[in-house]
């Protein structure tokens, strides 16, 4: 499954709009709720072309340091959805591509998306 787009979201609605419109649009795209759960045979197996991670960001560093540290995925580009702005410093550590607000649409998903790939 070479370059698959990974997307983490605890909100299932979010998390199927986003997979289903990469679907759409001919990505393979795989969503999960959590990196801990639900996809640890894949990250060990297969790398993301990109990952999209959706929620709080509080929420997401601890999805952010599994794949740092377990994965070793720190080079693969990972966007965020989020309702909060992020710091510069936050998005420096984490190694963040871009984020969007979580009033997204397709349009903005799909302009994130192409941005990275």
């Amino acid at each position: 499954m070479r370059g698959f787009i990974l997307v983490i979201s605890r909100n299932s609605n979010l998390r199927r709009f986003c997979v289903d419109n990469l679907v759409i649009r001919g990505y393979v795209a795989v969503g999960v709720a959590s990196i801990e759960n639900e996809c640890q045979v894949l990250l060990h197996n297969e790398e993301p072309q990109l990952i999209l991670m959706c929620g709080e960001l509080v929420q997401l560093e601890p999805e952010l340091t599994t794949l740092h540290n377990q994965y070793k995925l720190e080079a693969i580009p990972v966007g965020i959805i989020t309702v909060q702005k992020p710091e510069r410093e936050w998005v420096n550590h984490w190694n963040i591509a871009g984020y969007i607000a979580y009033r997204i649409d397709t349009q903005r998903l799909m302009a994130m998306v192409h941005a990275w790939l």
